[in-house]
């Protein structure tokens, strides 16, 4: 029986490693370590289910999809969506069973996926270094170009690689927080922090910038570290004013798209646009029982075709918004269930502090993605947020002490 725990806590960890594997890599990891857990808790008779309140509206959204299945009018179409989203029952149901992912398990499992995070920035770091210095792109084109050779060599999305980054600095920061921390430990941390907001700031992801430094602002002030806050915002300054030419012109883009100033790098904030506007048109119409997971994508096809042609023919983009996107999938009752999410996650701050700023950032990241329709997405909702719940419980719990219990 030892030996089966210990894989399960080895395939626990490797699944953390998510940001770097490829998607069906870690689909597979996610699977033995969720029938390695269904052996480990028939066979030491801890199949509790003890659930914590904020599983029950995700995994509901995880029933809606299965539903689907059965009355969706095309079975195999259905399937795979369902399928797509099946981590929003198991990674819940694999927290629920309780099996034994001790201290330890914790701390390697969340070393895996901020060494994941950290990797992926420093690439990002790299190539703006080799785009700006080496080939000097252009104000008009860099954006695009860096974005763009981040995602070809490693196939993640910006947006999301941004979501990784955010969770880590989250936890790093409240671990620069303990106060068993030596010197240097606290040094080593502020130097990943540094690692990883700079990845964060390279990507020009805007919502995920915004986001996440609010977290830290949130933290710094929950936890009444006034003085960390303040040198916080000074060592982020020269971050902004390296990646300027990200940053800045990300932001600049929406003022420009509403005084009709286009130009190339307003592009794709035009293209965002006309999605809201489409969106928000389909809503009003099918605000009740909503369209049904397989017919949104049409529906809005159609709408770009009208309202932005060379839209409809270049790209076909969802909702870009998981508010929205539920409600057009479920109606109503989709809705509600995605707000009641979110309501649980910020209902005790100050005990599931973790929790509570994980719900802020993707609260935040739903209004301009649908990280619920996608894997990286989803593999961070259901799995980062389950680690970071039972760090929030685990008084002992030391990032950097090797002999934690």
């Amino acid at each position: 029986m030892n030996g089966v725990t210990k894989i399960f806590q080895w395939l626990f960890t490797s699944v953390f490693l998510f940001p770097l594997l490829p998607l069906n890599v870690s689909s597979m990891l996610l699977v033995l370590t969720f029938l390695a857990a269904l052996y480990v808790s028939f066979s030491k008779k801890e199949f509790t289910f003890k659930t914590h309140f904020f599983y029950v509206p995700l995994m509901l959204i995880g029933l809606y999809f299965l539903t689907s299945v059965l009355f969706g009018g095309n079975f195999y179409a259905s399937w795979k969506e369902f399928e797509r989203r099946a981590v929003l029952l198991a990674g819940p149901l694999l927290f629920m069973m309780r099996p034994s992912i001790n201290v330890e398990t914790l701390r390697k499992a969340s070393m895996a996926f901020i060494l994941s995070s950290i990797v992926l920035s420093l690439l990002f770091i790299f190539l703006h270094i080799r785009h700006f210095i080496v080939e000097g792109i252009s104000s008009d084109t860099y954006f695009f170009t860096l974005r763009t050779s981040f995602e070809k060599l490693t196939n993640v999305h910006p947006t999301y690689f941004s979501l990784f980054s955010g969770a880590s600095v989250i936890l790093l920061t409240r671990q620069l927080l303990s106060k068993d921390l030596t010197s240097s430990m606290k040094w080593g941390i502020i130097f990943f922090l540094l690692i990883l907001s700079s990845g964060i700031v390279f990507s020009g992801a805007r919502t995920s910038i915004v986001a996440t430094f609010l977290c830290v602002i949130i933290l710094f002030l929950l936890k009444k570290r006034y003085t960390y806050l303040l040198f916080a915002s000074l060592l982020i300054l020269p971050l902004i004013y390296v990646g300027r030419d990200v940053i800045f012109t990300r932001f600049i883009n929406f003022y420009d798209v509403l005084t009709g100033q286009m130009s190339i790098g307003t592009m794709g904030t035009s293209d965002r646009l006309t999605i809201f506007q489409c969106s928000l048109e389909l809503c009003k119409q099918h605000w009740l029982f909503g369209l049904g997971p397989l017919n949104i994508q049409s529906a809005l096809n159609g709408c770009y075709s009208i309202a932005n042609p060379a839209l409809a023919i270049k790209h076909t983009y969802n909702t870009h918004n998981e508010y929205m996107n539920q409600l057009l999938s479920f109606g109503l009752l989709g809705i509600i269930t995605l707000v009641a999410f979110i309501f649980c996650l910020l209902k005790n701050p100050k005990r599931l502090t973790l929790v509570f700023l994980l719900g802020v950032l993707f609260g935040l990241q739903f209004l301009t993605e649908n990280l619920l329709s996608r894997q990286h997405g989803l593999f961070t909702v259901c799995l980062v947020l389950g680690v970071f719940n039972r760090i929030d419980r685990s008084p002992d719990f030391k990032f950097w002490t090797l002999d934690s219990k």
